[in-house]
């Protein structure tokens, strides 16, 4: 009777991982099931998936209270200040309601994955299971994304929504005889080019930061991991993506300098990297190159600094903000009123859209949290545990840093989700160590 008791007891958890599971999976599928079908149901899946995953966390602390976190939660209360704006932002008169509540959606709602993360990771190893499931998925993305790099045609033959996906993204590159020749940026699975990007740097460093915590087989499928990563992120062609992963990885590298048994690690990452780019640019020839020398660099430059004039330009009559709904990232708007305006940078993005205390919570959450991952990297007890925290300020140093160029590295599928569930294991370091609280 206690064992059966027992088991049900640990159901909730089994349900909850499996939905994690599904939610991350998804998250790196999700474009492909769009520009496949187009169906709105595939539209909402993310956000129910998210949701039972809330009521499984719920459904297991009740189940189990000796499993519900306790003790002080370091930076819950930035958290609580940086949600509660959000949700009031809901009602900003600057936008419609219909517009901020997707606004809402799109800048916000995964953030509920923190206290998520909090509830479930009680130990490392779990900590670390996430991590690798994360990793897997973004692999499988960026697989996709090589395969449409390499096989063009029988690509877009899949469907007439990912032709025209491949056809909306296209660079005209030169031959250098004064023809043109049109080459679509690699999306994988994922909705665009800039998301695919900044999941190969994400996947790129959760692979690095696994180095010092694998076995031999799993230092292996670590490198692999990143080559796949880095030739993926090449043929992406995202440029924010290249100069995130360039930060992270240095991040990683500073941070692992005092400890010995990180150093050899954070070597091997740099040079793959090292050697992952070029190979990329070559196996992409032309159009690899192309896309980093061409015109299209003033072109992109000058849009920015047109809409960044146009954000502070709204601040004296707008000064907390038109909306979550007010933006569109990569050149798209998100409603047709006219104050909406494309923000590719997430600074910019969030004090249009929620003002200067908006962008002051964002900055505080951010600093909060990255404070606490060096911290605790510093405290933790084992290889995996530093090693863990590690890893999770060096994707926030790439996103950070990505986020000068677009909006969508807090908030695109599937880096979003990433961040936001392994930032649960911030609040309780004590936890997820095994230590009573």
């Amino acid at each position: 009777m206690q064992g059966a008791l027992r088991i049900d007891q640990r159901a909730p958890l089994a349900q909850s991982a499996g939905v994690a599971t599904f939610l991350l999976m998804l998250s790196c599928t999700d474009g492909f099931l769009k520009n496949t079908h187009g169906n709105f149901v595939f539209y909402i899946l993310k956000d129910a998936a998210l949701l039972a995953l809330i009521f499984s966390a719920a459904l297991w602390i009740s189940a189990r209270p000796q499993e519900r976190p306790r003790g002080r939660w370091q930076g819950l209360g930035i958290w609580l200040l940086f949600m509660g704006y959000m949700v009031a932002q809901v009602f900003n008169p600057g936008s419609d309601i219909t517009a901020n509540i997707a606004g809402f959606r799109a800048n916000a709602l995964f953030a509920l994955l923190f206290l998520v993360g909090a509830v479930f990771f009680t130990s490392t190893k779990r900590f670390a299971k996430t991590a690798d499931v994360a990793l897997f998925w973004i692999v499988v993305a960026a697989t996709a994304g090589i395969f449409q790099a390499l096989f063009p045609n029988a690509w877009n033959s899949l469907s007439p929504g990912l032709a025209f996906v491949s056809h909306k993204y296209t660079n005209w590159v030169s031959t250098g005889t004064g023809l043109a020749t049109a080459v679509a940026r690699a999306y994988g699975t994922l909705v665009d080019p800039a998301a695919m990007g900044l999941a190969c740097a994400a996947g790129f460093i959760l692979a690095a930061g696994a180095l010092p915590r694998a076995s031999a087989r799993g230092v292996f499928w670590c490198l692999v991991a990143m080559l796949i990563a880095g030739l993926t992120l090449v043929f992406s062609g995202s440029r924010l993506s290249m100069a995130g992963l360039g930060a992270g990885l240095l991040t990683m590298a500073l941070l692992s300098l005092r400890y010995k048994e990180m150093r050899r690690s954070a070597l091997v990452a740099v040079t793959v990297a090292l050697l992952a780019v070029p190979v990329g640019f070559h196996a992409g020839g032309r159009a690899a190159v192309g896309r980093f020398t061409q015109n299209s660099l003033d072109y992109a430059g000058m849009t920015r600094a047109r809409s960044e004039a146009i954000v502070l330009a709204s601040l004296p009559s707008h000064p907390f903000g038109l909306g979550l709904g007010a933006t569109g990232a990569g050149g798209r708007v998100n409603n047709t009123r006219t104050n909406s305006v494309a923000v590719d940078n997430v600074y910019f993005a969030t004090l249009y859209q929620s003002g200067v205390a908006g962008l002051v919570l964002f900055a505080a959450l951010q600093a909060t949290f990255l404070f606490l991952a060096v911290k605790n990297a510093t405290k933790a007890r084992t290889v995996t545990a530093r090693a863990l925290y590690i890893t999770l300020a060096s994707l926030q140093v790439a996103l950070l840093v990505a986020g000068i160029w677009t909006q969508g590295a807090f908030n695109y599928a599937p880096v979003c989700q990433v961040f936001w569930l392994l930032s649960g294991a911030l609040p309780l370091l004590k936890r997820v160590e095994g230590e009573p609280s």
